[in-house]
């Protein structure tokens, strides 16, 4: 199936109400085209309770950061893959949802932490301020997630990135400025 016709076929299981079948989310997953993966992303992102059927956490996880590392380092500019900027608020997202899945919910939580670290140490400031601002100053708004990065605050350089979402976060914190 070429682009176009994979990615009609993934924006009618994202208008419709139906379930998705978990084996065609898993095919479009696998995909090296960003905008079929972001375009499944998105559907896997926002239909979660619609899929039918299984498929292994690991793999879908190990896809949902490939995507993202991806959309960080290279800022597409398509229809459904998302920005540098839209992937970091989409990764912040799957924290959150695989957070809440006990299933999954450390190694995928590690694995995003990992990630997080990999891409600003190695990135420029563009990148490094991306993923503070889209991503770890939100994520810090919930101080159990801000001491669960804590550890960054030893390393040399996610220090900086750690104090700075810090910052925003704890803003929003119970007993911070009237919250």
């Amino acid at each position: 199936m070429d682009r176009s016709q994979t990615l009609a076929e993934i924006r009618s299981f994202l208008q419709a109400d139906g379930a998705i079948p978990a084996h065609h989310l898993l095919e479009w997953m696998e995909s090296d085209d960003l905008e079929v993966l972001g375009a499944a992303i998105t559907l896997l992102r926002d239909s979660p309770h619609r899929i039918q059927g299984r498929f292994k956490q690991d793999r879908m996880v190990h896809r949902v950061l490939h995507y993202h590392r991806r959309c960080l380092l290279e800022n597409p500019q398509g229809e459904c893959a998302h920005n540098r900027y839209q992937a970091g608020v989409s990764l912040r997202y799957f924290f959150f949802q695989f957070s809440a899945d006990e299933q999954i919910s450390g190694r995928a939580l590690a694995a995003i932490k990992t990630m997080l670290a990999e891409l600003y140490r190695s990135g420029d400031s563009e990148l490094r301020a991306c993923i503070v601002t889209s991503c770890l100053e939100h994520l810090f708004e919930s101080r159990r997630i801000a001491a669960y990065f804590s550890d960054w605050q030893e390393d040399p350089i996610l220090a900086a990135a750690y104090t700075e979402a810090l910052e925003w976060g704890r803003n929003f914190w119970p007993g911070q400025h009237g919250y």
